[in-house]
């Protein structure tokens, strides 16, 4: 009796189990009871097998082009001579580009044939030539190569300016300074450094002083010479050199313009800004007129 009894109670708990089976399937996603008929695990097997095909299949087709790859990389690029300038042959695989620099060699190499000439680089980076580093040991070894002596263009504030080796510089703290940095549109368009700055003549004078520096080839400030922007207004500058000071005036009648502060050589100068709060002031040249000048 105890036997049949149990019979039932499992007969009943397995008929239960089943019809609760059916009714919860039809309101459960579909994916857990997918009824794809092909096993999860070939799904994944042929998955990773289909994958690993396809890997070797490209690296077939690679390892036969990469034997035509080779033989072209070692082939050699003969550039030919332009304007002088003789590129030194390169390979596909260690391609350098020299002719790109056309015009940048054609001015050494006519720099190199006449020595009077002058060529002027730019050098464009980051805070890490702010104070000279880098462009200086660059610009030594042009001058050391080509002649030349002086450390080219110099910005009127530098972080970095009392600590510059090549040239030392000191200003007054009312400059105003507008730099691409920070600033859309300014009142004047930018120098070639990329800022430009307007002296704040109120109850202070707007100055800015220079000493040369001890490094090869400027160890003096080599015909310094101003360069400043276009205004509606004139202005007044005064050169103190020594014991002496120099009066001259800002005539600011085009978009770039220079003033010579002396023709020759110094060792220190310092500049008083008068009535040139409406002028664009863009910063300093120092150079001897030959050979290689890069700021």
């Amino acid at each position: 009796m105890g036997t049949k009894s149990y019979f039932f109670k499992s007969f009943a708990i397995v008929a239960l189990a089943l019809v609760a089976f059916i009714g919860f399937k039809q309101i459960l996603p579909d994916k857990i009871f997918s009824e794809s008929k092909l096993d999860s695990k070939n799904v994944l097997i042929d998955s990773l097998l289909l994958e690993s095909v396809a890997e070797d299949s490209l690296a077939l087709d690679s390892d036969s082009i990469s034997k035509e790859d080779r033989k072209l990389n070692r082939q050699k690029i003969v550039f030919d001579e332009a304007g002088g300038i003789e590129f030194p042959s390169e390979t596909f695989e260690n391609y350098k580009g020299y002719q790109y620099l056309i015009h940048f060699y054609e001015k050494l190499y006519q720099l190199e044939k006449n020595p009077q000439a002058k060529v002027r680089i730019a050098y464009y980076g980051d805070s890490m030539t702010d104070g000279d580093l880098i462009v200086q040991d660059v610009r030594m070894n042009y001058q050391e190569r080509f002649g030349g002596t002086g450390v080219g263009f110099v910005s009127i504030t530098s972080e970095s300016a009392a600590s510059r080796g090549s040239i030392k510089g000191q200003y007054s703290k009312n400059w105003k300074t507008q730099s691409y940095l920070n600033v859309k549109k300014p009142i004047s368009p930018f120098g070639v450094n990329g800022h430009v700055f307007f002296a704040n003549n109120g109850t202070n004078t707007t100055w800015i002083q220079f000493e040369a520096g001890l490094n090869k080839f400027a160890t003096t400030l080599d015909n310094p010479t101003l360069f400043y922007g276009r205004s509606s207004r004139t202005g007044k500058v005064n050169f103190i050199i020594g014991k002496d000071t120099l009066k001259k005036t800002l005539s600011p009648n085009s978009l770039v313009n220079t003033l010579k502060v002396s023709s020759g050589s110094l060792k220190a100068f310092k500049a008083n800004f008068i009535q040139a709060d409406s002028i664009p002031i863009f910063g300093f040249n120092f150079d001897n007129g030959i050979g290689c000048s890069c700021g």
